[in-house]
Parts: structure tokens; C-alpha cells; sequence
């Protein structure tokens, strides 16, 4: 992301000075004041100059005043120590407003361009004063307000929409225009052109994963083949520990603390690009989902420079064990239980002279710990689970069931788990309790939403709230390429498209919440 707008403003921001002449001391609507400098300037339209109009917008979130995810991950600095700062546009999270400000003495009108008075489908206008404030039109007058100094302003705020509905470009154009209604309200006064841009996108990856399997299976590349800005949370140096949100009393898990890092790294390059951004997208794989719901939790995830809305726009959870593992539980069970290794095999102890422990051959061998608090956290009714609570943001579901075409796959999982049980009649099936994706079952991978399978729901729109896809499996570790038409949940180019569509449309789409059923002490 780079370059400006061929309409860029600057502001200059210093410490109020209430001698200075052309000073204006602006009201932020909950409590902030901050000053601004204006610089004479000239504004070019349609070839014509106007001398000595100033047009300044403003970002009009609570990111700039110093407020951060974490005391150690500001967001962005002070504002008042910034110089220079422009706002080419905002992002379509219904949060990220804008202030703008125009130098006048008489009341004009503030219209979004090509827009009914009631349709908000680019946004909407209000006053920026405070009685006014909960305005939800295209079009408003704005009364003159007087400053300190003398000078007389017009304040507006441009609230941005909740979606964008198109995937052709990175960014839309928005003009709001100002016109005088008692002279000539056809006729602009100056014209000025928003780019709205999608929130960014937060990716975080699941038990035993880093963010290079988001790579791997193109996932990453395609969101940014179709122009949205994807940052990948990393906590690959806990990928095997619990997922428990009440961990750590400072940052929740280190899970958690990823995915901190991440949305701040993620706001902070929209704003040093002039991109007024206070909330992100997330998509979370198996256990990163659950990452996720535990960050909605911390006492940081609200605060002013969301405008106590939260961090999350939108979630999307795929394949995620909203309610636990089955199969964790016969793993966390088994941990010590001793058995043989031949290369191929898993067998019994009397197999061999040299048996090893499950936890050893599992982190040894195959390079994934089960004894490092994650396959604990993930057993259905876990203390961790017990500290989860239902998660209140718009969310959507989607879920891998291994049926019908997974034969050679369900058999190799249902083998392995046969020999670190010793019961000849294990079944993959009964201890999911119904279909799965050899690793969750679809109920829990729902999280309590209702699931349509995605054959079901047409071939270019998925259903709305939850879907369920045939013949995907949970990880690349369940595939057997003498299965024919199967695939894993992330490297799917059919969870691949949706996602995209999803993300692009209207809040009904999605659920207002996920997980529903968990009950904790703590609310969200």
C-alpha cells in the first residue's frame, strides 16, 4: 500500500495555543480535544482555483490519541506529536469515521454523491456537533459553529458502510459534495473524493501450524489476489500450548498475544498509508479460531480507539472445535502409553525392543508435542473451554466433513487411533458422535450455527451463517492420495472463493455471535 490521492489535504497538529491566531480547538465527540493548525492551502477541481479554501479531513478515530492493544503494541503515536498527517479514505467497517471540516459562515448541505437521503449503502453523514450526532442520512445541513478565535466552521462526519460489495479494484470512491441550498443546491462548492478501502485481513493458523501453512496452501495469496491486505498472526513458537484466554493475566496466551501483535502491525500500516482504520477481519483455522474468541475476552480488546465496538469487524472460523476434540482426549489419555515406531507403522510395545512413549515418538518423530498443554486444552469440558466464553461479534462457521470420498484417509486414522487405544472395534465415527473432518465434528465446528452443506446452497452464493463442504478433511496430515476429490479446509479453492464472497457481503450474512452455549464468569 502506497502513494496518495490526487486529492491529499495536509494537516498540521500541534499543542493548542490559544493566543495563535487561525486556530481552531475541535471537540471530539466523547471526550478528546485536539488542535489544529490550518495551513493556507489551494484546491484544484475542474481546473478551477479557490484561493484560500481550506478542506481538512480528519481521522476521526481514537487509534491517533496513543491508545494501544497492549502498553507495549501502540497502535499509532500521539497524534499531537505527528506532523503532516492526510486521510485519503477509511475502511468499510461502520466504525472508522471521518471528520471533515470546511470554513464557512452560512449553513450549507453535505450529500453523498449518486445517493437517496436514505440509502447508506456508501455511508452516511451527520453533524458533528453533539445533538446531532446519531444522524443516519446522505445528505444533512450543517449549521456554522464558531471557534474560539472568531472563525466560523461547518463539522461533518462521514460514517463509513459496514461492507463493500465488490471485489474489482482495492478501493472505492466515495464523494461527498457541498452545496449551498439557498443559492444553487445542484451546483458543487467543492467536491471531495474518499477512497474506501476493506478492513484488513487477519489470518491465524491452528495446533501445530505456523503461518507459512497459510502459504502453503495459497490461501494467503489468493485473499491478496483479489486486493485485500492480509497480515498472518504468528505464535508458531507456542503452536502446542493452550488456548486458554485466561492464561496469563497480562496477555491472555501467547496465542492470543499473536493475534494482538498482528492487528496492530496490520491498523498501523493503513494508517501510515492516511487510511483511518480502527477494526480488521480475522479468519482462524482449528485452533486459531478459538485463539480468536479468547482475544474478543482480554480487557484491552474494547477500548476508545474502537470506539468500544472491539477489534473485530468480522470473524470466520474454519474447522475450528468451538466445543472440543474428540480425539484429544484418547491422544492426552495415551500420552505415556509405550509403543513401536518402524518408519511406517505405529504398533505395540511387544513389537519391538526399544518401545518409546506416544509423546516421544509424537515430538520426536513427527515433530508435533502432545504434552505441551494444547491436545489437554483441546479435550471436550477442558478447563480452557470452561474459560471460553460465547463470542459476541458478527461470525460465520465453516466446516470439513470427510464424507463420502475419504475411504483410504478414514481408514488410516481410524487404524492409528486403533493401536494407541488396543481396542480392535475403535470407531472414528461413534467417538465423534457423527460426521467429522477426522478431527472435529461438524457440530462443534458450527459453534452452535446452523449448517447447510454447501451443495445444497447453489454453486456460486454459500448459505448464510454456516457451511458445510464434502470430501475436506481437517489437515494435509489426512490425506491419502488414493482418495479421489479430496482436499484439506484451507487449501480448498471452494472455502478459498466463499471467503472472499462472505467478506464481501451484508452483515445478515453472518451470525451476531459464535460459540453459543459456553457458559464462563467473564463477559465479552
Amino acid at each position: 500500500m502506497n502513494g496518495y490521492s490526487e486529492f491529499e489535504i495536509k494537516v498540521s497538529l500541534k499543542e493548542h495555543d490559544e493566543n495563535e491566531t487561525d486556530t481552531v480547538l475541535i471537540y471530539n465527540l466523547p471526550a478528546q480535544i485536539i488542535c489544529v493548525n490550518f495551513i493556507r492551502g489551494v484546491i484544484y477541481k475542474r481546473k478551477l482555483l479557490f484561493i484560500d479554501a481550506l478542506l481538512l479531513i480528519l481521522l476521526f478515530v481514537f487509534a491517533n490519541f496513543s491508545y494501544a492493544l497492549y502498553p507495549k503494541q501502540p497502535i499509532i503515536q500521539d497524534i499531537a506529536t505527528s506532523r503532516n498527517i492526510t486521510r485519503i479514505g477509511t475502511i468499510s467497517d461502520g466504525v472508522s469515521k471521518l471528520l471533515i471540516i470546511f470554513p464557512h459562515d452560512t449553513k450549507l448541505q453535505f450529500s453523498i454523491e449518486g445517493m437517496s437521503t436514505t440509502d447508506a449503502t456508501n455511508g452516511t453523514l451527520s453533524a458533528a456537533s453533539i445533538k446531532s450526532y446519531l444522524g443516519n442520512t446522505s445528505s444533512i445541513i450543517v449549521e456554522p459553529e464558531r471557534t474560539r478565535n472568531g472563525t466560523s466552521i461547518l463539522r461533518a462526519v462521514y460514517t463509513p458502510p459496514e461492507f463493500l460489495n465488490y471485489t474489482s479494484s482495492k478501493y472505492k470512491i466515495v464523494t461527498i459534495t457541498i452545496t449551498d441550498p439557498q443559492t444553487d443546491p445542484r451546483k458543487s462548492i467543492v467536491e471531495i473524493p474518499i477512497r474506501l478501502y476493506r478492513p484488513p485481513v487477519i489470518l491465524v493458523h491452528g495446533l501445530w501450524e505456523t503461518p507459512k501453512t497459510w502459504e502453503d496452501a495459497g490461501f494467503k495469496q489468493t485473499l491478496e489476489q483479489n486486493d485485500f491486505n492480509v497480515t498472518v498472526a504468528n505464535y508458531s513458537n507456542h503452536n502446542d500450548e493452550t488456548f486458554d484466554p485466561r492464561n496469563n493475566s497480562k496477555i491472555g496466551n501467547f496465542g492470543i498475544d499473536s493475534v494482538r501483535t498482528a492487528t496492530s502491525l496490520a491498523l498501523k500500516e493503513y494508517h501510515d498509508n492516511s487510511i483511518a482504520a480502527s477494526q480488521v477481519d480475522m479468519i482462524g483455522h482449528s485452533m486459531g479460531g478459538l485463539i480468536i474468541r479468547g482475544f474478543v475476552q482480554q480487557p484491552d480488546y474494547k477500548n476508545q480507539s474502537n470506539f468500544m465496538k472491539g477489534y473485530i469487524h468480522r470473524l470466520i472460523t474454519i474447522g475450528t472445535p468451538h466445543y472440543g476434540a474428540q480425539l484429544a482426549g484418547t491422544l492426552n489419555k495415551h500420552q505415556d502409553t509405550l509403543f513401536c515406531w518402524n518408519g511406517i507403522n505405529l504398533s505395540s510395545s511387544k513389537n519391538c525392543k526399544d518401545p518409546k512413549e506416544l509423546k516421544s515418538i509424537y515430538s520426536n518423530i513427527f515433530g508435533i508435542p502432545i504434552d505441551k498443554g494444547g491436545v489437554e486444552a483441546l479435550v471436550p469440558d477442558s478447563k480452557a473451554y470452561s474459560n471460553l466464553c460465547q463470542t459476541n461479534v458478527t461470525s460465520y462457521s465453516m466446516a470439513g466433513d470427510w464424507k463420502p470420498n475419504t475411504i483410504r484417509g478414514y481408514n488410516n486414522t481410524e487404524q492409528f487411533f486403533r493401536t494407541i487405544t488396543g481396542d480392535v472395534k475403535f470407531n472414528v465415527d461413534n467417538v465423534f458422535q457423527g460426521d467429522n473432518d477426522l478431527q472435529v465434528n461438524l457440530t462443534n465446528q458450527a459453534g452452535g450455527l446452523k449448517a447447510m452443506t454447501r451443495d445444497q446452497a447453489g454453486s456460486k452464493i454459500p448459505p448464510d451463517k454456516s457451511v458445510i463442504y464434502p470430501n475436506l478433511v481437517h489437515s494435509q496430515r489426512y490425506l491419502d492420495s488414493r482418495d479421489i476429490g479430496v482436499d484439506y479446509e484451507i487449501h480448498s479453492d471452494r472455502i478459498k472463493q466463499d471467503v472472499i464472497t462472505i467478506l464481501s457481503s451484508p452483515t445478515n450474512k453472518f451470525s451476531n455471535a459464535i460459540g453459543y452455549g459456553a457458559i464462563c464468569g467473564m463477559q465479552n
